[in-house]
């Protein structure tokens, strides 16, 4: 008697039928929605592994993230549709978005020794500050603002779009006012590479490190080179505490004097003295491109974007074509990445790393963070490039 063809993996009343991402916590599976008349829409799902459906600390995350994201409704955030929960397992539901995030972008043009049109960073910069403004802004039905603070705005976290609209994604590290759940004293959430001062402290935060974040995500769209990551946590947090920052327009000479101060301004150590909001920071960015060719609409992001990217959109395009047809079980189920994510880091070059795609935000205790011999503690830029003197150094 022949064996039955496998049936379709299902999470509540979505068919799973590609994987997207895992990581040590979670992972992301394409997913379609059928209905009737032939209705059928793909989304993404976001589970926890199996093994640790249970652990109390992740179901709290996965509950938290999806709580703060149902909040929201804007053409720059990832829209979250659904949190479920099937024979234990918790899922959240989003849109599907095609495209590619702005690390590949980076990773590409970094070594392929091209630049980005300074038009292209104050588009994605001007969308990616709209999104931003609008969480940071929302108010509960009382009409008191709820403090929504990101805290890990990364290249791999600012989507762009094929049809050329940058998405802000995962919120599930971001904080709350009066939320249940709370960081623990001594650690902080999120990349450090991309941390505020005073986020990396595990100090008070609120929208001004995500201000900071941008910041850095628009420096290194410009040098094409990472601010600063280096080779582990320790030198990383020193990096950020006390690195002089080189004047963007040590490596991009033909940066317009109040983009470079705007830049400054949204990477001061000090929260007081940075833009307030990102709204600020996006007007600033824009009223200094806008003198040399305004910032790139949707279209031109698009244009560019799929010129970028085509033999890997069109594999792509084909791959989930393939899996939407077939009929696989969980263990056979085949795995469509971003591409060139499979790197590592390289402080030499300071290229840029790939970052760990699924559920992220494990706490992380600065306790277990070791010194190393003074002789590396901090990669400077070059000796001829001039420190910002708007940007503070903290010791």
């Amino acid at each position: 008697m022949g064996t039955s063809a496998p049936g379709p993996a299902h999470l509540g009343r979505y068919e799973l039928v590609a994987r997207l991402a895992s990581g040590g916590m979670g992972e992301i599976f394409l997913a379609r929605l059928e209905g009737a008349a032939g209705f059928e829409k793909l989304c993404v799902i976001k589970r926890i592994l199996p093994h640790l459906a249970d652990d109390p600390r992740f179901r709290e995350m996965l509950i938290a993230e999806a709580r703060v994201s149902s909040m929201m409704s804007h053409s720059n955030i990832c829209q979250v549709h659904e949190l479920g929960e099937t024979d234990g397992q918790l899922y959240i539901v989003m849109e599907y978005l095609e495209g590619v995030t702005l690390l590949p972008l980076l990773r590409k043009l970094s070594k392929d020794g091209g630049r980005l049109d300074l038009g292209f960073v104050g588009g994605v910069l001007q969308q990616a500050a709209d999104g931003l403004h609008y969480a940071h802004e929302l108010k509960d039905r009382s009409g008191e603002y709820l403090g929504i603070v990101h805290r890990d705005v990364t290249p791999s976290n600012l989507f762009l779009t094929e049809s050329g609209v940058v998405k802000v994604l995962d919120f599930g590290i971001a904080k709350v006012k009066n939320a249940t759940a709370h960081t623990q004293t001594g650690t902080v959430k999120g990349k450090y590479a991309y941390m505020a001062p005073e986020q990396l402290r595990g100090a008070a935060v609120d929208r001004r490190v995500d201000v900071f974040a941008l910041g850095v995500a628009a420096y290194e769209m410009l040098a094409l080179r990472r601010l600063f990551q280096r080779k582990t946590d320790y030198l990383t947090f020193r990096a950020v505490m006390e690195q002089p920052i080189a004047d963007i327009r040590t490596y991009r000479p033909d940066c317009p004097d109040a983009l470079a101060v705007a830049l400054a301004h949204a990477l001061d150590r000090d929260p007081d003295s940075r833009f307030a909001t990102a709204r600020q920071f996006g007007n600033a960015v824009h009223d200094a491109i806008a003198p040399i060719g305004r910032p790139w609409n949707q279209g031109a992001i698009s244009d560019f974007v799929c010129a970028s990217f085509a033999d890997d959109i069109r594999q792509r395009h084909a791959q989930i074509a393939s899996a939407v047809r077939t009929v696989v079980a969980l263990d056979a189920m085949p795995l469509i990445v971003q591409p060139e994510e499979e790197t590592e880091v390289d402080d030499g070059t300071q290229e840029f790393p790939s970052v760990d795609s699924g559920l992220t935000g494990t706490p992380v205790d600065l306790r277990h963070l070791q010194p190393v011999s003074s002789e590396h503690l901090i990669v400077e830029p070059s000796a001829s490039a001039p420190a910002l003197e708007a940007v503070r150094t903290t010791r």
